[in-house]
Parts: structure tokens; C-alpha cells; sequence
């Protein structure tokens, strides 16, 4: 009679199931590694846009606050041209850090195009007396360009129309429109905002 040996297998793995089980793990792995880098790039470059935009979004709605809260002051004309507009209005004279105290005060913005800055000055009324100017404080930085309408009614025409200045000193426009293009990362964004006057 034959006897049968039975030869025991070893347990373990090939070397392809090896190569293949590697190769596959390798694989996955660069696969997050790419999606994780990829989306830190995109949360990164979307915060920087989002900084812009904030502090773009913060002064315009500022600015359109104050437009709203404007008045009639004899003493301070409301003007405006193409990149810049003041205003008759209340500002806090106080500062930051104290309780606020207001007081009527033309508050100014404009646009330097050198810089590519866009700005906010506010003097007292007392300050509009004195030879020294207030200093600016800069509201939004990048900007590329800026455009501010004036909206009023057109008597002779018996029409509202826009036009690019105001200098009317009895009377206020009754809107504003603010453009403002911004250019950050080589994204060039633009920006409206309308405001009626009561």
C-alpha cells in the first residue's frame, strides 16, 4: 500500500499578492494625499478672496449707513464727483476705545488710484475750521477702480437720470451708486451698491 504524505503549506503570501497589496496601498495614498493638498489650496486661496470681499461687503454697507443718516447742514455742502463723495452727517468723535459721543461732522470717502486704496476721513465740525486735515484711514486696499453716480431728477426732462458729479448746494442726489472693481490673486471683482436717499 501506498502511503500518502501530505505535505503541509506554508502560509503566507506570494510575492505578487505582496506587489499588488503595496502597489494598491501606494496608490490610495497618493490619491488622499492629492485631494488633501488640492483642497488646502482652494480653502487657502478662497480665504484671501474672502478677505477682500468681507472687507469690501463692511465698508460699503458703512457707507451706505452713514449716506442714509446724511442731512441738510449749513456749512457742509454734500458733494461728490467720479471718485470721491462728502457728506453732512453724525460721526463719533469720541474714538474706539471710549463711549461714543456724537457730534455733526462731514465724513469723506475717495478712491487713490496711485495706491490703489480706497478711504474714509471724518472731521468734526470744529475740525473743518482748522488748517490740518484729519487723517485717512484706509477701508479697503486693491482696488482697482472706483465710479460713483449721483441719481436725481431732471426737471426740464421730467426724467430721473445718473450723472457723474454733484455739486448741487441746496439740494442732495437721490441715490448713489458705488462701482468698485477690486483685484486680488489676478481676479478682477466688481462690486454695486445702491443707495436712496430718504
Amino acid at each position: 500500500m501506498r502511503q500518502r504524505i501530505w505535505k503541509t503549506r506554508i502560509k503566507g503570501f506570494t510575492l505578487l499578492e505582496l506587489l499588488i497589496t503595496t502597489s494598491l496601498i501606494v496608490l490610495m495614498g497618493l490619491a488622499i494625499y492629492s485631494t488633501f493638498v488640492r483642497g488646502v489650496m482652494v480653502w487657502d486661496r478662497g480665504g484671501k478672496t474672502n478677505i477682500v470681499e468681507r472687507e469690501v461687503r463692511f465698508t460699503l454697507q458703512s457707507l451706505a449707513k452713514e449716506l442714509r443718516s446724511s442731512f441738510k447742514f449749513s456749512g457742509i455742502e454734500f458733494k461728490g464727483t467720479k471718485n470721491g463723495i462728502c457728506f453732512p452727517t453724525y460721526v463719533n468723535t469720541a474714538g474706539i476705545a471710549k463711549a461714543p459721543k456724537w457730534e455733526v461732522g462731514r465724513v469723506s470717502y475717495f478712491f487713490d488710484s496711485k495706491k490703489g486704496v480706497f478711504s474714509r476721513r471724518q472731521e468734526s465740525y470744529i475740525d473743518l475750521f482748522r488748517d490740518k486735515l484729519p487723517q485717512a484711514k484706509e477701508k479697503i486696499s486693491q482696488v482697482e477702480d472706483l465710479e460713483i453716480r449721483y441719481y436725481f431728477f431732471d426737471a426740464i426732462g421730467k426724467t430721473y437720470k445718473w450723472k457723474d458729479s454733484w455739486s448741487d448746494k441746496q439740494d442732495f442726489p437721490l441715490g448713489v451708486r458705488i462701482e468698485l472693481t477690486t483685484l486680488s490673486d489676478e481676479k478682477e471683482q466688481k462690486f454695486v451698491k445702491t443707495v436712496y436717499l430718504p
